[in-house]
């Protein structure tokens, strides 16, 4: 279950941090706030490091997936609008991101879910 709770919490921080910079308007604010939040994001990491060098745990990757997965669906918004755009190029831009999402997400799970699995129903 190592590599699906790191998954879920990559995924949460992630989100939390995307959600984060949205707010953020203006470079002073960026400065300031990017190391709050780099910190709040890389603090889950370090418990990973942690821990792996320790030797408990190979799932020290699902961490950092759940983050690019976060960040890809919280500007799925930004994609669909992309889409429905007048320019061809940004038409373009946004059916890479979806694909590339699906691709991600689907990836994630092919590496996520089966040691979760084999876990769960070990004997």
């Amino acid at each position: 279950m190592d590599f699906l709770g790191l998954f879920a919490l990559g995924g949460f921080v992630g989100s939390i941090v995307t959600y984060g910079l949205r707010f953020v308007q203006g470079y002073d604010i960026f400065a300031k706030s990017l190391t709050t939040i780099l910190a709040a994001a890389l603090s889950g990491t370090a418990v990973v490091f942690i821990d792996r060098f320790s030797g408990h745990t190979k799932a020290l990757g699902a961490y950092c997936v759940g983050l690019i997965v976060a960040l890809m669906w919280a500007y799925s918004r930004v994609a669909v609008e992309h889409i429905s755009s007048e320019k061809q190029a940004l038409r373009l831009l946004g059916w890479a991101h979806i694909f590339g999402m699906v691709v991600i997400s689907v990836v994630a799970a092919a590496l996520v879910l089966p040691p979760a699995f084999r876990e769960a129903w070990a004997p």
